[in-house]
């Protein structure tokens, strides 16, 4: 018998939504960086409230993803890989 115990569910849940924040973070820094650069370029003004709302609501985003696949984690457990796969 294996001498490894199951990891705890909560542990996991939270691991994985920390990692989940992150890559929206991520995707989000990348848009907010792309949005703005696009924005300067036409206009020369990162001063715009729609700018600073957009980025505000992706943010929001990320952190409504991250909880989802806490939630996510906590209500399935992951299947087990095959040792070939």
């Amino acid at each position: 018998m294996a001498d490894h115990a199951a990891p705890s569910v909560i542990p996991d849940a939270m691991e994985r939504a920390l990692r989940t924040l992150w890559q929206g973070f991520i995707v989000d820094g990348l848009t907010v960086s792309g949005t703005g650069l696009l924005i300067m370029l036409g206009e020369g003004n990162l001063d715009d409230p729609l700018f600073w709302s957009a980025a505000g609501l992706m943010v929001a985003k990320s952190f409504l993803v991250a909880f989802a696949s806490f939630l996510s984690r906590l209500k399935s457990t992951p299947k087990e890989s095959s040792p070939n796969a």
